[in-house]
């Protein structure tokens, strides 16, 4: 992948992929992924708390909604290996959401899989929120 704009396939992840955690390390931490930035992804979205991971969801009528994340450039390889650990298409399914990068796509879960009781939703849009993350959103919203 010699030119993020012309090579790869860009994917924005808002949870155990991001940098530094647990799966990151596993899918996209090589050579052949290359971390664009953070970003915010916004739509008629939710992110609700799994237990050990987050889940975004559509959500019909809902007002916009700001999910954070990050946008890797991975090749074909990478993005199999990724539908496989989030069961694309039957689990979750990749959906195409606009980034400063251009189009990514985004794993979003069907709400019939999410437990939505009202201490699941994640109303910042930022699943495990670092300090570093903290002060990007301060930033950002001013």
């Amino acid at each position: 992948m010699s030119d993020e704009n012309t090579s790869g396939i860009r994917v924005m992840v808002y949870g155990t992929l991001k940098e530094g955690h647990g799966n990151w390390s596993h899918y996209l931490d090589n050579d052949r992924c290359k971390r664009l930035g953070r970003c915010v992804v916004t739509g008629p979205y939710a992110m609700y708390s799994m237990g050990f991971f987050p889940a975004v969801v559509e959500v019909d009528g809902a007002d916009d909604a700001e999910i954070v994340g990050e946008v890797f450039l991975v090749d074909e390889d990478t993005l199999d290996s990724l539908d496989i650990l989030e069961g694309h298409p039957s689990w979750y399914v990749r959906r195409q959401v606009d980034t400063p990068w251009k189009k990514a796509w985004m794993y979003v879960m069907p709400m019939t899989e999410v437990y939505s009781g009202d201490d699941a939703l994640i109303e910042s849009g930022c699943w495990n929120m670092s300090a570093d993350e903290a002060e990007w959103i301060d930033e950002r919203t001013g």
